[in-house]
């Protein structure tokens, strides 16, 4: 009987490079061709055995996805061969068909039992035989496809699991080295009981000890201190890590040396996959001066904080005299004590001058603006002249003042103002804190290359820790609400300042509270020199500027003899009381005198009048003094401006030049300075405001002249107080 049902027309051809191989086992050669013919349009690779141990060898090479097998063979039939193939683990799963030409079919339940997918009887229709090794065909081909695929997933797994591990290795590289490297901070490991187990460089140079030196320890034993509240401390803050996930604390370490330091520790809890703890790890940086720093910046909020409320206090006490001195003034029934009331408004007016001056010696300071004008000079002058200054206050109190200088000149290279200052300060410092009444010793004299100045009291003493604090800004001793003292607390900040500018140094010594205090300048000895040359006048210029000698101006209220004639002037302030108590006052020293309170008033006044000097306040509204100045310039250019103001910054001042001012006077006015700007309009050629074309940048020193020698020089208020006002110690 013929293998298949009809005859073969296709030609046998060659399978493609890697076909799915199915493996054809027959006895006799013409069936197999047959066979291979049939399947050939599959495209599969047919491989023939001509008998059951030569199937056997060839499932031993090679995997097929298919076996079409012959049951009546000679020797080993197929039955026989399929068992053996089953029982190899290579093939046990093999799909196979048995060929028979047995009609009755009578090995089909033993076949099956064998594993057969199928039972095909000859003549096999060639279609049918096509159709089911197919589908067998494509299956393997898919499970081929699902095999590489698995196996390139499971490759692309396993390169996967590579370079995380390797990332994880170079990660764990890069965070060994980061932790190495970190050499400000200490880093280390600690066991859930604390013990030191990992140990970093950081560690090594911040707390002195080596790896070796402290694994193995408690941590407790570098806290201080290392047993009793410091293990405890210690132990709690691991029970905070270990509860809250974090803990931080400032802690005092011990190093290696014995030496302590504050160090911030930040302790977290080192967790395994499960949770559960494996110990801890500890940051630790060293904030020692970054704590005394921040505890300074505290402090110095706090003594501002002070300041604030002193100044209010300091500010307060003058605007009640002042106040109640207004009120006795508008009463006519105490019309006789008027003239005490006006010399008490000029007096608090007088120290409300003296505490602006203070607050701009102090923003200068701060800006290092302070410039000196330092010449040779004896330094027994200087305090002649702070004793001459301040001696009216100190006799007010009731003290007696010694003054010890010797015969033999003190020369020093010096800013005569500003050193008159340091010492006028620390006199009205002794003044101030001495119980009445009470002795204040001064002292000058040479002590090898030095020139040493003492003010020495009998007051209240310095309370220990206190002697160097003393001179920093805003500290004061009498920290009371009823602070009889007086004073910003800056005195002596701006007297160690200007010693220090002079490259000398200033000491403060006590021996406690109730025993007194002295205050030592040194400042280095000059070379001799020839005879002294009078201090210039602050902000003026020989070539350039009047130099003003007000010594012989009356006080204020009476007619400056400086006035050759009068002049017209214009008063311009949006400040009606200011505006009309400078318009009398003038009035009443002979100068006709017209009042503007706005620019556009201000430019139709000297359109209609033409005044000689316009007195113009600078914070007008709508028009500014600088605009209303300009227009005036390129209008009437002969007038003479003089800016009023409360601004007197360099800055203000150089605006008022590019503005065209002629003048700078500050508020509260100084009338000696603006009795020799009336003089000068009076008939003489008027000097413009100006900077100087020698000397310090704007006006010297900064505003270091003395009240009485300020006029027409547009700089800004000194130290008030310090001139000699003719009389006292010499």
């Amino acid at each position: 009987m013929p293998l298949v049902a009809a005859p073969l027309k296709a030609p046998r051809v060659s399978p493609p490079a890697g076909a799915v191989r199915v493996l054809l086992v027959d006895d006799r050669e013409e069936n197999l061709l047959t066979l291979e013919a049939v399947l050939a349009s599959l495209g599969i690779e047919a491989v023939g055995a001509r008998s059951g141990t030569e199937a056997l060898r060839q499932v031993l090479r090679e995997d097929f996805a298919l076996i079409l097998l012959d049951v009546n063979m000679p020797g080993m039939d197929g039955l026989e061969t399929a068992a053996m193939i089953r029982q190899r683990p290579s093939s046990a799963r093999t799909p196979i068909i048995f060929i028979t030409a047995d009609p009755e079919q009578s090995g089909l339940r033993e076949a099956y039992s064998l594993g057969a997918v199928d039972y095909l009887l000859t003549p096999i229709d060639p279609s049918i035989l096509r159709t089911k090794v197919g589908v067998f065909v494509d299956l393997h081909r898919k499970t081929i496809e699902v095999r590489e695929q698995g196996e390139r997933l499971r490759a692309a797994e396993a390169e996967l699991r590579r370079r995380a591990e390797e990332r994880y290795r170079s990660a764990d590289e890069r965070l060994r080295r980061m932790i190495e490297s970190a050499q400000d901070y200490a880093i280390f490991s600690l066991a859930e009981d604390g013990t030191v187990n990992g140990w970093n460089s950081g560690a090594e140079r911040l707390l002195g000890y080596a790896a070796e030196e402290v694994c193995g320890r408690a941590e407790a034993e570098i806290v201080v201190p290392a047993t009793g509240p410091g293990a405890a401390a210690s132990a709690a803050r691991l029970d905070e890590a270990r509860r809250a996930g974090r803990s931080e604390h400032d802690v005092t370490f011990v190093r290696g040396d014995g030496r302590r330091f504050l160090g911030n520790a930040v302790t977290t809890p080192i967790l395994g996959d499960r949770g559960e703890l494996l110990g801890f790890t500890e940051v630790v940086r060293d904030v020692t001066e970054a704590r005394r720093v921040e505890q300074e910046r505290v402090e110095e909020a706090r003594r501002k904080d002070e300041f604030i409320a002193v100044l209010a206090h300091e500010l307060r006490n003058p605007l009640a005299a002042i106040g109640s001195a207004a009120a006795i003034c508008l009463s006519p029934d105490l019309r006789e004590r008027w003239g005490q009331a006006l010399e008490i408004i000029t007096r608090q007016v007088s120290h409300l001058a003296r505490l602006t001056d203070d607050l701009l010696d102090v923003s200068r300071l701060s800006r290092g603006r302070i410039e000196l004008r330092r010449q040779p000079l004896d330094a027994r002058a200087a305090v002649r002249g702070a004793a001459d200054a301040v001696l009216p206050a100190i006799l007010a109190r009731g003290h007696r003042l010694l003054l010890q200088v010797g015969d033999d000149p003190l020369p020093v290279e010096a800013d005569a103002v500003r050193l008159e200052q340091v010492v006028g300060n620390l006199l009205a410092n002794a003044a101030k804190y001495s119980p009445e009444p009470g002795e204040i010793e001064v002292r000058a004299g040479l002590d090898g290359d030095e020139v040493v100045i003492s003010v020495r009291d009998q007051g209240e003493g310095i309370a220990p820790g206190m002697a160097e604090r003393i001179f920093d800004m805003f500290v004061q001793a009498d920290g009371s609400l009823a602070r009889s003292s007086g004073g910003l607390g800056i005195g002596l900040t701006l007297a160690r300042h200007l010693v220090t500018l002079h490259g000398g140094t200033i000491a403060a010594r006590s021996d406690g509270p109730g025993e007194g205090a002295e205050f030592t300048v040194r400042l280095p000895r000059a070379r001799p020199a020839g005879a002294e040359r009078r201090a210039p006048v602050a902000g003026t210029d020989a070539g350039t500027a009047e130099e003003t000698d007000a010594s012989a101006v009356d006080p204020v209220g009476a007619v400056p003899p400086g006035v050759r004639r009068a002049c017209r002037v214009a008063v311009v302030d949006d400040n009606r009381d200011s505006a009309d108590l400078l318009a009398m006052l003038l009035g009443h020293w002979g100068h006709p005198v017209d009042v503007a309170y706005d620019g556009e008033s201000a430019l139709e006044l000297v359109r209609r009048h033409r005044p000689a000097i316009v007195l113009l306040d600078i914070g007008l509204p709508l028009m500014d003094g600088y605009a209303v100045a300009r227009r005036i310039r390129e209008e009437w250019p002969d007038t003479r401006l003089v800016a009023v103001s409360g601004y007197g910054q360099e800055q203000d001042r150089r605006r008022a030049r590019e503005a065209g001012f002629d003048h700078h006077l500050l508020k509260p006015l100084d009338y000696d300075a603006l009795h020799a700007v009336l003089a000068g309009a009076g008939g003489a050629e008027p000097a413009r405001l100006r900077r100087p074309a020698r000397g310090p940048r704007g006006g010297g020193r900064g505003g270091a002249t003395p009240p009485r020698a300020r006029a027409g020089t547009g700089s800004e208020p000194g130290p008030r107080g310090l001139t000699p006002p003719g009389g006292g110690l010499r």
